[in-house]
């Protein structure tokens, strides 16, 4: 195996192999990819249709909303295609990196970190996230973009298991400077 990555499917039967292939767009991952991929195309038509004034901005008021969903369209045929991509290389198509069935290989999962009330179920996870979002937009105009999205990030690192003190506040930190920069002196957007 060596530098591949998931088990190697040469040995296996083309019916087999196409086996495995109907098994991993059955899933629910495929359904997901292809609901993404039907709103970024709606997107990307109506992006791409919108009127723009006669504004100064050199990028166009379409830019943004032509990238993001051209990125949603484009990583939804990522994931879409990627058990196909898999079993022309010759490897399982419904185990991709990360998988349970390829658990096996990474490292050990130390059960001190499992999550701990709440945060154990996914649902939790979700509200625990909501909630720090909710936060977030509370706290924007009261004390600013800077502020309101360190403690934002902050926020959701630490849902997200985040524990390290220098990822929980340097990354924060040098992230939301950085957007602000990058917003109001590069874009020319103003944030508040």
């Amino acid at each position: 195996m060596g530098a591949d990555k998931g088990p190697n499917t040469t040995g296996r039967s083309k019916a087999e192999r196409w086996d495995r292939l109907r098994d991993a767009y059955v899933s629910g991952k495929a359904v997901w990819a292809l609901l993404l991929l039907l709103l970024g195309s709606v997107a990307l038509t109506t992006a791409l249709s919108m009127r723009v004034g006669q504004a100064h901005d050199p990028l166009g008021g379409r830019f943004f909303p032509v990238m993001v969903s051209a990125s949603l369209t484009v990583a939804a045929l990522a994931v879409l295609l990627s058990p196909l991509v898999r079993l022309l290389l010759g490897r399982d198509p419904a185990m991709g990196e990360g998988s349970v069935a390829s658990a096996g290989t990474g490292p050990d999962v130390d059960p001190a970190d499992e999550p701990e009330g709440l945060l154990r179920k996914p649902l939790g996870r979700v509200a625990a996230m909501a909630a720090v979002a909710i936060a977030y937009v509370a706290l924007l105009d009261v004390i600013g973009y800077i502020p309101a999205t360190i403690l934002g990030m902050a926020g959701a690192l630490w849902v997200l298991q985040v524990r390290g003190l220098r990822a929980l506040f340097l990354g924060p930190v040098v992230m939301s400077v950085s957007l602000y920069l990058i917003f109001t002196n590069l874009l020319f957007v103003r944030l508040p």
